[in-house]
């Protein structure tokens, strides 16, 4: 198959698009839950709603925003490179569910009373945004944790970029033929000892 530009082209482009829109998303959603929080819990608290008070600090909002990206840019990677497998919706459905389930259990480290923002935890991609987000809007900034945190996410990206412009190379895969999964592509195709096997475009 010719195309008038690199694949390598192609994936940055489709990536862009998505990723662009989850951000955006994102952020909209952010910002709606600062506006609206107060009303949506008034009918629940009642008069006690006099007393609620529901704020970010001015200066975490960047932190968040940027985290905010970082986060859809890397579920947005995943997603794609999982959901290129299926040939119908279902069997995108049934690729993406068990990723987009793996990637909200760490929301419920939000929930631990007494959790330190470690160095383990700021290299555990989602994880470590988790941890980043629920201390900026406590205003509280652990620095050296926030850069590895945005390292690491980094880092992820652009494997997951590096990834899908790989399996791409694959003639049969972009041909449509490849009928099997993410992991046994992987383990045929990827591991070590194993690249040759299919043939590449």
């Amino acid at each position: 198959m010719t195309v008038a530009t690199s694949r390598v082209n192609i994936v940055a482009a489709k990536y862009l698009y998505v990723s662009t829109m989850a951000a955006v998303a994102g952020i909209l959603n952010l910002a709606a839950m600062m506006f609206s929080m107060k009303s949506v819990l008034a009918p629940l608290l009642g008069e006690r709603i006099s007393t609620f008070s529901f704020g970010i600090p001015l200066r975490s909002i960047p932190l968040i925003i940027a985290v905010t990206v970082l986060l859809a840019f890397f579920i947005s990677a995943g997603m794609m490179i999982l959901a290129s497998f299926a040939r119908t919706y279902k069997e995108g459905q049934a690729t993406v569910m068990p990723f987009y389930f793996a990637i909200m259990m760490p929301v419920m480290f939000l929930q631990v009373p007494g959790l330190e923002f470690t160095p383990a935890l700021a290299a555990i991609p989602v994880v470590n945004i988790c941890m980043v987000f629920r201390e900026a809007v406590a205003g509280v900034y652990h620095w050296p944790m926030i850069a590895i945190t945005l390292a690491v996410e980094t880092g992820c990206i652009f494997f997951s970029l590096w990834l899908a412009a790989t399996i791409l190379k694959y003639e049969d895969f972009i041909l449509g033929s490849y009928g099997g999964s993410f992991g046994k592509f992987f383990k045929e195709r990827l591991l070590p000892g194993r690249g040759k096997r299919g043939g590449r475009a």
